[in-house]
């Protein structure tokens, strides 16, 4: 249950007790920490409850039979399976064979001053077509029994720790999960610890190399799987994960500016719906890539339109005047479009933009060095303005606005380390004032330039930015 790496190479498995993520790798207690258990249960449940596996045993203690019936351990279960008595049970908690179960019901029914099993079914009359629906059938529910037994195993029979537990179950699935339960509450504190760090390790390091699809759904399948290793009082919660992607996306100069204004748009309010937010990005720019492929290499032979017969040889006509050069293989009309429709651009403002260098040179001004993007690299007297703090230097380089950016990013960061770390750390030593900054310099890495982003979206080798086809902006002045 450690964080799974990028050469993962776990195989597919067909078979369906073998309890897997939606992405089919198998779940396994592969190292046997005890404080991995609660998490590996979890999932395992959910996988059940995903493929259709075993509810009619958790819930009634029952099984579908040939025919279509339901096999039960007694008669007095079928007012519980037609919801005549109600009594919810699920994997998390269970039922009990039917004595046991009848025994708890009343006892709670008496502490919530609720009707007993027997004055809850008093007057209620099955029909036959309902009791012939039904037969009672012990030994269906134990081959039931061991069939889950058989698929824990696959998930937890590995580990050398499991020999004990698999011995004591005695081929039943219900008994072994109670084992498994009761070792997971005993977890010793170097366990916990363990998988505590782990869970800080993945939140300090976030996305692995560069963010694409591949290494953001690495991520996040490692952040969900060591997430269930945490107790429930100490995962984060719904605004701390939305955070933790936010982080994510603005570290990453290509996906910044678009993910900002579709956050301001539409404010994620879970790990799901920013995680869409961000693979909607990355999956725009994997389009745009293919659409710069269609552009400048030729069509498929089998999409080729069919040519027409040769025509008789004439004289040569004069040679047309050359295309403008696109941008990149794409026309800059193109890339218009595009961006517009994604409303990076409003349509309305593109063309009011204006000639910096040609406009400089009406001025009688020297010419200003510019970088790919058209921004100005330096700051020139009689053509740019003094900085608000005074300095005669461009606005994005003035010293004050960079100190107040990573003032303002570092106190945010180490605000939200200490968040998540939360009370998973109790059990390892408590970091120190310098640790804690270690810990903030290296979560945010070398992204010094967060506050000197612009909005931009770059089609492989061409860029069009905001300021150029917005009309003016304040970057040079």
């Amino acid at each position: 249950m450690s964080p799974i790496d990028d050469d993962d190479t776990t195989t597919v498995s067909t078979d369906i007790l073998i309890p897997v993520d939606t992405d089919q790798n198998p779940y396994l207690w592969h190292d046997g920490n005890d404080a991995r258990i609660t998490g590996l249960l979890e999932l395992t449940g959910k996988y059940y409850k995903r493929v259709g596996l075993f509810q009619l045993l958790f819930k009634h203690r029952a099984t579908t039979v040939s025919g279509g019936r339901i096999a039960v351990d007694s008669a007095e279960t079928i007012p519980f399976v037609l919801n005549n008595v109600v009594d919810a049970h699920d994997f998390d908690d269970p039922c009990a064979p039917t004595p046991a179960r009848i025994t708890k019901f009343n006892a709670k029914a008496v502490v919530d001053q609720t009707p007993s099993y027997a004055t809850a079914i008093f007057g209620v009359k099955v029909s036959d077509d309902d009791r012939k629906s039904f037969v009672i059938s012990e030994p269906a529910i134990e081959a039931e029994d061991g069939r889950l037994f058989r698929s824990l195993l696959r998930v937890f029979g590995g580990a050398e720790q499991a020999s004990d537990l698999i011995e004591d179950a005695d081929g039943s699935g219900l008994k072994f999960m109670k084992l498994l339960r009761d070792r997971a509450a005993a977890a010793s504190p170097e366990d916990r610890a363990v998988v505590a760090a782990e869970f800080t390790r993945l939140l300090r390091e976030g996305v692995r190399g560069d963010l694409n699809l591949s290494s953001l759904k690495t991520f996040v399948r490692s952040y969900k799987l060591a997430k269930t290793n945490q107790t429930k009082a100490t995962r984060p919660d719904d605004a701390a994960e939305v955070q933790m992607i936010h982080l994510i996306a603005y570290q990453d100069a290509a996906v910044r500016e678009l993910y900002r204004l579709r956050v301001a748009a539409a404010p994620p309010a879970t790990l799901s719906s920013a995680v869409s937010m961000v693979q909607s990005i990355l999956r725009e720019r994997v389009r745009f890539e293919e659409l710069d492929q269609v552009v400048n290499g030729a069509a498929a032979p089998a999409l080729a339109a069919p040519r027409a017969p040769a025509a008789p040889p004439t004289a040569p006509a004069p040679p047309a005047a050359p295309a403008a050069a696109p941008a990149g293989g794409i026309s800059e009309a193109a890339l218009i479009a595009l961006l517009a429709k994604l409303g990076v651009v409003d349509p309305s403002k593109l063309g009011g933009g204006r000639d910096k260098k040609k406009n400089d040179k009406k001025k009688g001004q020297k010419d200003i060095k510019r970088d790919a993007e058209g921004r100005a690299m330096e700051w020139v007297r009689g053509v740019h303005g003094t900085c608000g703090c005074g300095g005669e230097h461009l606005y994005r380089d003035c010293p004050r606005k960079a100190e107040k950016a990573e003032k303002a990013k570092a106190e945010a960061a180490a605000a939200k380390i200490k968040e998540q770390a939360g009370a998973g750390l109790s059990a390892i030593e408590e970091l120190s004032t310098a640790q804690l900054e270690q810990l903030v310099a290296s979560y945010l890495g070398s992204q010094s330039d967060a506050a000197a982003g612009s909005a931009k979206v770059a089609v492989k080798s061409a860029t069009i930015t905001a300021e150029s086809l917005c009309g003016d902006t304040d970057e040079d002045e």
